[in-house]
């Protein structure tokens, strides 16, 4: 039996999966998706969409180009042209300043996570944001912005 604290699983969507749990083994089935949903991580919303940016491994340094293929409140990926000179592997972390067209640029600080694929032009890095970049307003504002343009695409 699912216990209180459990977060409750709406339904309403997946008419089969309720047909289900309504059944004779529901419990158990309930119990199973709890623990299933319990192990997938929260993931904080992507946004897919082309924005340039700046990088920058040393504060001193001249920023590279690079162009942001998804970005969340986590984290971004980004691609960097094969000409780039920035050496991200030896970098604690990176100044990440990134703007929707017409608006500033938003500084963020961030740490590498991995490098993605290797691509003809350059490459795809996967960089973490620091938890005070995470709660700087204006970017969560550049995030509001985004899921605004998002949300008027469809």
């Amino acid at each position: 039996m699912v216990g209180a604290t459990e977060p409750r699983l709406s339904l309403d969507q997946t008419p089969r999966l309720r047909a289900l749990v309504e059944g004779p083994e529901g419990d158990e089935i309930l119990a199973e998706l709890h623990k299933l949903v319990r192990r997938e991580p929260a993931r904080a919303t992507r946004y897919e969409r082309n924005l340039f940016a700046r990088i920058r491994a040393e504060p001193d340094a001249p920023p590279e180009i690079a162009v942001v293929r998804d970005l969340s409140r986590s984290g971004v990926r980004l691609e960097l042209s094969s000409s780039a000179h920035l050496d991200v592997m030896n970098a604690r972390t990176v100044a990440i300043e990134m703007r929707l067209p017409g608006s500033p640029f938003v500084s963020c600080e961030a740490t590498l996570v991995r490098v993605g694929e290797h691509l003809a032009n350059g490459v795809e890095l996967a960089f973490s944001f620091t938890q005070s970049s995470q709660d700087d307003p204006a970017f969560a504002a550049l995030l509001e912005r985004l899921a605004t343009a998002q949300a008027a695409a469809r």
